[in-house]
């Protein structure tokens, strides 16, 4: 199985990214749709909170074994895990065999440009909130899987320019 796991902060593109792995046929799975399924209800405001608790109780890659074990479920050779915030959840997917760390950056200004204009639950925040937010997520290991990514992509640009770059990137992932 291969792997790619996709890092960045809010609104870098990495559903963009993960939208053109799709499109040749990866699966796919967001972290934060698992960290939704074991959310109880009225929690998911407080996501963040609700997966520091988890972690101290399940370890550090929790999410990535789930994720891990969801692609083997579905029996992918080539899957992508969306999201990824911790160390830990990288080591886990790196059990699967093949696994590439793709970190995802825009600018703050382009990445709060583009939270806005999405409809995403708990994107309409202040640029303060904003940029207080990208500072929490480095603070739990984002900033740390930036460092040791196999590769970076500016998506600053158009989504015609992150596709090339992707489709640059692919032959080397297979």
């Amino acid at each position: 199985m291969i792997v790619v796991c996709l890092a960045g902060l809010n609104s870098s593109g990495k559903d963009s990214v993960a939208d053109i792995l799709e499109e040749r046929g990866w699966g796919r799975l967001a972290l934060s749709d698992i960290i939704r399924e074991v959310t109880k209800e009225g929690e998911v405001e407080n996501m963040f909170d609700r997966v520091e608790q988890m972690k101290k109780e399940l370890g550090d890659g929790f999410l990535g074994k789930i994720a891990l074990d969801k692609f083997r479920e579905n029996k992918w050779e080539k899957a992508c895990a969306v999201g990824l915030r911790r160390w830990g959840e990288l080591e886990e997917l790196r059990k699967a065999g093949k696994c590439f760390l793709i970190y995802v950056n825009a600018s703050a200004d382009i990445r709060f440009e583009r939270s806005q204009s999405r409809s995403r639950e708990g994107d309409k925040i202040t640029r303060e909130d904003f940029d207080r937010y990208d500072e929490k997520l480095g603070s739990v290991g984002l900033d740390k899987l930036k460092a040791e990514a196999n590769y970076l992509i500016d998506n600053s640009g158009s989504k015609e320019e992150l596709e090339k770059l992707i489709t640059e990137i692919l032959p080397r992932l297979c």
